[in-house]
């Protein structure tokens, strides 16, 4: 009798085992999903990222930005770097570094408070009227061409016909500007 109530604990201490294998084996597998998932959604995940002016809708995501939203940056970006008066410059500059990838902030700065100086010491005055924008979204890349009209004091000064090329990077769903410069003819 001893030997049969052994067994039967045995077998009950058997059958617990086996379902508690089972249950370690599912919650791996329920953990490995979740794992995959929690990356999958990670990777995907949308960040609401508002220009200061919003004149159409547009989309970012942590992989991607659509063109609506680059065009509505470099609009504002380019207003912020060339629409300068000596008394304006400081504040729209220092609003423009907020944009500014840090890899590039340093450099960005300075040529800035260079730029600053000398339209503070030249009186200098500028305003862009845009012709035209091209953006090419996939690689964070505007190019915009219009008339930069400047005065030095009272001395108006010839218009110039200007483009610029505006790089952008994408990092976790944030656009930063990593350059904003006049682009030459020879560059095809």
């Amino acid at each position: 009798m001893d030997f049969n109530l052994s067994k039967t604990k045995v077998d009950i201490a058997n059958q617990v085992s086996k379902i508690l294998i089972f249950a370690l084996i599912g919650i791996t597998i329920v953990a490995i999903l979740e794992g995959i998932l929690l990356f999958k959604f990670k990777r995907d995940a949308k960040v609401i990222v508002v220009p200061p002016v919003i004149t159409q809708p547009f989309t970012v995501s942590n992989t991607s930005v659509d063109q609506s939203y680059l065009q509505q940056m470099t609009l504002f970006l380019i207003g912020l770097k060339l629409n300068v008066t000596p008394k304006t410059v400081a504040a729209t500059h220092q609003l423009f570094l907020d944009y500014v990838a840090p890899e590039v902030y340093g450099a960005v700065e300075k040529q800035l408070i260079e730029e600053t100086e000398a339209i503070k010491a030249g009186d200098i005055s500028a305003s862009f009227s845009l012709s035209s924008i091209i953006v090419d979204a996939p690689q964070l890349m505007v190019k915009v061409s219009g008339i930069l009209k400047r005065s030095s004091g009272s001395n108006i000064l010839p218009d110039d016909n200007v483009t610029y090329l505006v790089r952008y990077e994408l990092s976790n769903g944030t656009v930063k500007l990593l350059s904003l410069s006049k682009w030459e003819k020879n560059h095809a």
